[in-house]
């Protein structure tokens, strides 16, 4: 396992890893301007050194053909799952895919339809809430409501949509994006409950389960809830939470064989193979980096708690997400559009408009102290200096 002591993890999260170079699609928005990039949600910081000599030892045998997931990887994600989730999945449910935005895409395919419903949360990121768009089906927005200064889902609205005999499908988010809200067992075990009685599909996309914040809070997958079991797909990635995103690499839990066949069929005609490099990229992540893993949460605890003291008593009403590298800005006091003010002040940010929350913006603090400390310093010009209503 890879070891990390209090100095080592000072230096690596102190310097944001320079990205412009390489063409990453953050850094390229906004190539040649003064502007910090804080949109798109991966992360300035390099990955684990163990990913990193996972794959130099790859390339080193210097062959790229078509690879399928191996018996130790299949192991290696059960054994997270177990491990962080206390989820006992077996191996046979994986269904190895390029990305969750594929899977949940896949999902909608499958057991959507245009004479049925399917039931979306709001805010949301913009390729799962326009999923249905894709293929012409039905749709059901449910927004979410402030309940003790915490983002939750309105349960009333939920209830009615899930109630309706055209609904189908639900496509969860869970922690959710863009407000960083992780559904609580008590929640999960409602939710379980409404989508048994009415018969319908949960598709729950967790990219971000392993960015828990919280440490009084744990992430419960959907397909762990036993009435779940037989009526679920689970998304998850290493992408997120080992900045990994772009070797395109993710898998889908589908305990129910039936479905999982259906649901591999469907897959087959919507993307191609899984890159090979990413499959042993995400081995070297869930096997060996853990201490990485909890010293990259203590370093995004840190930055999310200074961005609150940063934005405490301001115009911009934020609260501190549970999870997720993500903040969730509430800017409609402001006379001006959000994103432009913060776009003119060097910052570029995500305009909640694109989440359905026109007046917000989703800022990603996931960088090295370097590039926070500078953000920090424009975002509160930024904030000083916005008219109000």
């Amino acid at each position: 396992m890879y070891s990390i002591h209090d100095a080592d993890l000072a230096r690596m999260f102190s310097q944001s890893v320079p990205r412009l170079e390489d063409h990453a699609d953050k850094w390229r928005r906004y190539a040649g301007q003064d502007v910090i990039p804080m949109w798109v949600a991966d992360m300035d910081l390099a990955s684990p050194q163990p990913v990193i000599e996972a794959l130099q030892a790859r390339v080193a045998r210097g062959h790229f053909g078509y690879t399928k997931a191996w018996p130790s990887l299949q192991q290696a994600v059960c054994a997270w799952l177990e491990r962080q989730h206390g989820w006992a999945a077996d191996p046979s449910w994986l269904v190895w895919l390029p990305g969750v935005v594929q899977g949940f895409n896949a999902a909608q395919k499958l057991w959507g339809s245009a004479t049925s419903q399917t039931v979306i949360q709001t805010p949301n990121y913009p390729p799962l809430r326009n999923v249905t768009e894709k293929y012409g089906h039905g749709q059901t927005l449910i927004g979410s409501v402030l309940e003790n200064d915490v983002w939750r889902t309105d349960w009333n609205a939920l209830e009615s949509a899930l109630s309706a005999p055209e609904t189908r499908l639900l496509h969860l988010c869970n922690p959710m994006n863009p407000e960083g809200t992780v559904w609580r067992q008590d929640d999960i075990t409602r939710l379980a409950a409404l989508c048994d009685q009415h018969d319908v599909m949960v598709c729950s996309d967790e990219i971000h389960a392993d960015l828990i914040l919280e440490t009084s809070v744990k992430h419960c997958p959907a397909g762990a809830q036993p009435l779940l079991t037989q009526r679920s797909v689970t998304l998850m990635a290493a992408s997120k939470t080992f900045n990994i995103a772009g070797l395109a690499c993710a898998f889908a839990i589908i305990p129910n064989a039936y479905q999982r066949a259906a649901f591999k069929d469907t897959l087959s005609h919507e993307t191609g193979e899984v890159n090979a490099l990413a499959l042993v990229a995400t081995e070297a992540a869930l096997t060996r980096c853990d201490d990485w893993h909890a010293a990259l949460l203590q370093h995004l605890r840190q930055q999310r708690d200074q961005l609150a003291t940063v934005l405490k008593g301001t115009s911009v009403h934020y609260r501190p997400a549970s999870a997720t590298h993500l903040a969730w800005l509430d800017c409609r006091d402001w006379a001006v559009n959000p994103y432009e003010h913060m776009l003119a002040h060097g910052l570029g940010l995500s305009d909640g408009d694109a989440f359905g929350c026109p007046g917000f913006l989703r800022l990603n603090f996931a960088c090295g102290t370097d590039l926070f400390e500078l953000a920090m310093e424009r975002l509160t010009r930024a904030v000083t200096s916005a008219p109000l209503k």
